[in-house]
């Protein structure tokens, strides 16, 4: 079989821009946690209007100052995938940062909130099962198993309240989603 040569034609760029999005597409997913996890989402909600950067970082509760250039990097991210939306002030100010479609499925107080699922996928034992899926192809099983020395998902989250609970909020939150969906294919005849 004769060897493959690696060249710089419009195709093979292509296929090398796929590879370097697989390689970094786990940021998208760190980066929705980054903001979960800040209370972003409910800031902006809160305040009624897009917000500024700086408004955002003053509204957040931590106790030492927020390293605002790291969170614009963060917020510019998510505004390229249509988490967030950015506009400029009408006086000509900073960015104002506002909630699209997208964010406000990740808002804490809506019974069909994607949060809780979102930071249960990316919580890191569920993370870390995924390590192991060369494993379960060679071999069978499950992944969280293996990364859990034996011990089955059923097992290790009631013994880690914290775990369980976002586990259950996970499960009812994407629950009521598939309900109305349901009802609503229903109501239309579908």
């Amino acid at each position: 079989m004769e060897r493959q040569e690696i060249g710089f034609t419009e195709d093979m760029l292509r296929g090398q821009a796929t590879i370097w999005q697989y390689i970094f597409g786990f940021v998208d997913g760190m980066a929705l946690k980054c903001v979960l996890q800040l209370g972003i989402p409910d800031i902006i909600n809160s305040n009624g209007r897009p917000m500024t950067l700086s408004a955002i970082a003053k509204a957040i509760n931590h106790p030492h100052s927020l390293d605002t250039d790291h969170l614009s990097r963060v917020m510019a991210l998510l505004v390229r995938k249509g988490i967030f939306s950015s506009s400029p002030a009408p006086d000509g100010g900073d960015t104002l940062y506002g909630l699209t479609n997208s964010s406000m499925w990740l808002l804490s107080n809506s019974e069909m909130s994607l949060a809780p699922f979102l930071l249960l996928q990316h919580h890191p034992w569920t993370l870390e099962s995924w390590h192991y899926i060369t494993d379960v192809v060679k071999a069978g099983g499950k992944g969280f198993t293996k990364s859990h020395n034996g011990q089955d998902f059923f097992k290790v989250a009631p013994a880690n309240p914290e775990f369980s609970n976002l586990f259950n909020k996970a499960m009812a939150g994407a629950s009521k989603i598939i309900v109305e969906a349901v009802k609503t294919s229903y109501k239309e005849g579908n």
